[in-house]
């Protein structure tokens, strides 16, 4: 199914978003490699200090950048209670701009420091976005298993059987004609799959399993007796087939994991946040940061 034109353009805006970070974060440590590589005390001499140490203008703003995208992260959740609203465009896209901000936001609070290890209660704040962080890519990765409606919302198991009824005939709508046993045989890679994930490594072995089968079906139908849009139809419906049956299957730990995972991320994330609070608030009031930074711009 062909995506509306205002959800593709957001995928290429959330794309760039995630290259302009990245770019960020990779070329700075690389020019400021001199002195990001010395210790406290011989980092003071260095011309960069007056650029790049914590309390300096450029390190106060990728301070500001980093918590800017941590406050950023709560669009998702702001989505999420306004699911009937179609026209915010589908909970997915949020959730993407809310993993690249949380994988992004860390890594520029980790510049703030000066590429070192904070210390006392930013410390504490530090290591629960660092933990925030890691949980919510776990959180995404289970969350890929629950069976969910195109905007987001879940599906029931009775609509689940019911979408794969009608791949099922759209399979054989887009193969009529066709005697080649290649597709027999690509169908027998959705048919066959009978896996069960009971656990975490179930999960994982799910996984591989769903990858391997995927790439057999590509292998198959390029030697199907098909054109190309017929192929590239069968390829969808099928591939749709195996993810539908990979959700099915794994739901019900899925569930479960989900459920453990939200008693483990959200209080993490209101202790980083309170944390991050008190630290901005300290920072303003006696640090004169904002001061830091107009300087560095001439203001």
């Amino acid at each position: 199914m062909k995506r509306p034109i205002g959800q593709r353009i957001a995928r290429v805006a959330l794309t760039v978003f995630a290259v302009d970070l990245a770019v960020v974060l990779i070329a700075l440590p690389i020019w400021g490699f001199g002195y990001y590589s010395l210790g406290r005390a011989e980092r003071e001499v260095h011309p960069l200090h007056v650029i790049l140490a914590p309390g300096a203008g450029g390190g106060v703003l990728l301070g500001m950048i980093g918590i800017g995208l941590m406050v950023a992260m709560l669009a998702y959740s702001i989505r999420k209670r306004f699911a009937t609203v179609k026209w915010l465009g589908p909970q997915s896209l949020w959730l993407v701009f809310h993993l690249i901000c949380g994988v992004a936001g860390p890594g520029f609070i980790l510049l703030h420091t000066g590429l070192q290890w904070p210390s006392g209660l930013v410390a504490v704040g530090f290591w629960c976005m660092i933990l925030v962080a890691g949980s919510g890519i776990f959180g995404r990765y289970v969350y890929g298993f629950l069976p969910r409606l195109e905007s987001g919302r879940a599906m029931a198991w009775s609509d689940g059987m019911e979408r794969l009824a009608t791949l099922r005939g759209e399979l054989v709508a887009a193969t009529v004609g066709s005697r080649s046993h290649a597709i027999g045989e690509a169908v027998a890679q959705v048919r066959d799959l009978d896996k069960q994930a009971d656990s975490i490594p179930g999960l994982f072995r799910l996984d591989r399993e769903v990858r391997q089968r995927r790439a057999t079906i590509r292998s198959l139908l390029s030697s199907a007796d098909l054109d190309a849009p017929a192929r590239a139809k069968v390829e969808g419906a099928l591939d749709e087939q195996l993810k539908l049956k990979r959700s099915l299957e794994a739901s019900r730990v899925a569930y479960r994991m989900f459920r453990y995972w939200h008693l483990f991320h959200r209080p993490l994330a209101s202790a980083m946040y309170t944390i991050v609070a008190v630290h901005v608030f300290v920072a303003l009031v006696f640090g004169d940061s904002l001061g830091h930074v107009l300087a560095l711009f001439g203001g």
